[in-house]
């Protein structure tokens, strides 16, 4: 393997891992909450079951970055606190940035006088290293593991299709006029195909545009006319509904996601409901008594037929007791829906799926932007015309180190920290925090030394503001801006310990504490993955 291949590889990893890992975090979540709600409210209903239990697919298909304004996650986000929600599901997740994963004085800090100390000491690299190194492991196993779930999957839909290819059409009267009945009465318009054969002890369903019935000899040859209605009208509510589409849409997802237990546990539980619902649309048809179906179905399921209709990757979880008992109870009524709850249904899973789904880092709202407001700034001077205005130079992050003494990260030092550092993500927008003109814009930076890529803004009243340790360099020197203007983006440039941006007010030349010219509790305490 070449080195480039072997960087990239690297880079692939640590961006694919943290994804798979955050979405399986997330899907657990919707999961449990979703396993809260029926357990709470006693929910039997099938289409409820398998309305609900979609939800928690559809949540590992969306975006991990997904979000909105009134979702439960920017509820959970405005709560009070300082263990953020952010936090907690970065490092549950492993996707939270190096910066976070070291002490307190360590976290997302600058150093300024600091062209002397040189690169980074080995603790930092070692810790970097062995993070590249996990994130590069996990993602190979993922791409093997996917790889013979894949081939496994294959292997069996090609088993099936040899199953189908070796066997004949079946010319049953009986059987023949059954097909045609409830093709007409299920108002089915692809052409169904019904073959048997002595290969394969158990009825299935394959294809989605031509599909295909399988009926075994043992089957045909029963003569045992309820039965084998009951098992056509079933196979044939499969196809009305497309579930060989979805179970396929399913078992790639479960390739995909194989190491998190939530999308077995999911798949098996909306393998059953799909089956209760298959059998609510032959009864519902009053074609054949709920009493002759359900002989019908007993007889499959006491020859070990279960799930005779889908090809899965792997056999779902859960007791095929439990499900013969839920199945049994769903044919008898005792799970039905009333005649206006499958309305209500369809709103409260939309309006469910709209609050619940969208857990990734809240977007700022309207409210959120009142974080940027000015401040009068408050010097020792008695004189007001001495004063000057700012503005928060970013909405997003949280202060990882403040003005005046504190020990270097490095030498363990006590120095004097002349600015604010705040821990952000990579790519977090920075504002000008007053009106002025671009003095300085540095994009030139040596790595693991000095201030990185930085920006110094001239003010009125003796004023200048200092930016530094940036990704881009949004501005030029020269360039006049107002408050509140876009001038560069969080980065990790020069000696850092992780991104984040380092913060300075000066008058005359002298540092001072932002602190006494911008109000920081209006920063949004939560580190946000820009979009």
């Amino acid at each position: 393997m070449s080195l480039d291949v072997f960087k990239n590889l690297v880079n692939l990893s640590g961006t694919i891992v943290p994804m798979l890992v955050r979405e399986a975090a997330y899907a657990a979540v919707v999961f449990g909450l979703i396993w809260l709600i029926i357990k709470i409210f006693r929910i039997k209903s099938p289409r409820w079951h398998y309305a609900l239990w979609l939800l928690v697919l559809i949540r590992l298909i969306i975006p991990p970055d997904f979000s909105h304004s009134f979702s439960l996650r920017s509820a959970l986000d405005r709560l009070p606190g300082d263990l953020s929600w952010e936090i907690l599901i970065d490092h549950f997740t492993w996707n939270h940035n190096l910066d976070t994963r070291l002490p307190n004085d360590y976290q997302g800090v600058s150093v300024d006088d600091s062209e002397n100390l040189g690169n980074q000491p080995d603790g930092f690299a070692a810790s970097s290293i062995l993070k590249k190194s996990i994130y590069t492991t996990l993602f190979i196993a993922w791409i093997f593991g996917m790889f013979v779930f894949f081939v496994f999957y294959v292997k069996k839909i090609k088993e099936f299709r040899g199953v189908i290819k070796r066997s004949y059409p079946i010319q049953d009267y009986a059987i023949t006029k059954f097909v045609r009945e409830w093709i007409q009465i299920l108002n089915i318009s692809r052409k169904v195909k019904v073959l048997s054969s002595e290969e394969y002890l158990s009825p299935f369903t394959i294809g989605i545009f031509k599909p295909v019935i399988y009926l075994p000899q043992s089957v045909v040859s029963s003569g045992n006319k309820d039965y084998l209605q009951s098992i056509i009208a079933h196979e044939l509510s499969h196809i009305k509904r497309l579930d060989s589409l979805w179970i396929r849409l399913q078992s790639l997802l479960q390739i995909a996601y194989f190491f998190n237990p939530v999308i077995w546990i999911v798949n098996s539980k909306i393998s059953l409901s799909r089956e209760c619902l298959c059998d609510m649309m032959v009864l519902s048809k009053k074609k054949i008594s709920t009493r002759k179906y359900g002989q019908g179905i007993m007889t499959v399921l006491n020859l070990n037929l279960f799930g005779a209709n889908e090809i899965n990757v792997l056999p779902g979880f859960g007791s095929e007791r439990k499900r013969l008992i839920y199945r049994i109870k769903n044919l008898t009524g005792e799970m039905k829906m009333g005649k206006y709850q499958s309305k209500i249904m369809y709103v409260v899973i939309i309006l469910l799926g709209i609050f619940l789904l969208p857990i990734a880092g809240g977007v700022i709202s309207n409210s959120d932007q009142n974080a940027t407001e000015t401040l009068v700034a408050r010097e020792l001077s008695p004189s007001e015309d001495e004063s000057a205005e700012f503005v928060l130079p970013i909405k997003v992050g949280r202060i990882s180190a403040g003005f005046g003494k504190m020990k270097h990260p490095y030498t363990k030092k006590v120095m004097h920290h002349k600015g604010i550092d705040i821990a952000a993500k990579k790519g977090t927008e920075i504002f000008a925090s007053s009106e002025g003109k671009v003095s300085v814009a540095v994009s030139d930076y040596k790595k693991n030394k000095g201030p990185g890529k930085y920006i110094v803004i001239q003010h009125e009243k003796n004023y200048e503001t200092f930016y530094s340790h940036l990704d881009e360099v949004l501005v030029k020197e020269g360039q006049k801006i107002k408050a509140g203007d876009l001038i560069a983006k969080v980065g990790t440039t020069g000696l850092s310990t992780g991104p984040h941006l380092h913060f300075e007010i000066r008058k005359n030349g002298k540092a001072q504490d932002p602190k006494e010219y911008v109000d920081f509790d209006k920063l949004i305490q939560k580190i946000e993955k820009i979009k």
